[in-house]
């Protein structure tokens, strides 16, 4: 048996969490965009034993302005939190939450930084 894969697990988890609001998860961002988007990656962690893995994961909330992208974080931020309630997860700790618009386009968007500790399910 294996712990989850943290990237796709994520992507699972926060496409069924946003799916009512038709808000679109995924590791990259199309082009063209829609307005309200939120891309998911790995950005590093590594296994904690034979048995556990501890990830860390960046989440960008993308929107046309500032205030809906900061409340789209707010409530990835939520979602992200709720995780160790789903199978192989065991603790999920925000390490970071805050406004990073795009360097190139300048588009708003804001930054979460998640380390989840998973297990072997």
């Amino acid at each position: 048996m294996d712990t989850p894969e943290a990237q796709s697990f994520v992507i699972d988890y926060l496409t069924r969490t946003l799916r009512d609001d038709g808000i679109p998860v995924a590791v990259s961002r199309p082009n063209p965009a829609p307005d309200l988007m939120v891309t998911v990656r790995r950005e590093g962690g590594g296994a904690l034993d034979a048995h556990r893995d501890g990830p860390g994961i960046g989440i960008y909330s993308w929107a046309p302005t500032e205030a809906k992208a900061a409340a789209l974080a707010k409530r990835v931020s939520k979602a992200m939190l709720r995780i160790p309630y789903e199978r192989g997860v065991a603790r999920v700790a925000e390490e970071a939450l805050y406004s990073a618009p795009d360097p190139e386009s300048r588009e708003p968007r804001w930054y979460g930084s998640y380390t989840l500790t998973t297990y072997q399910i």
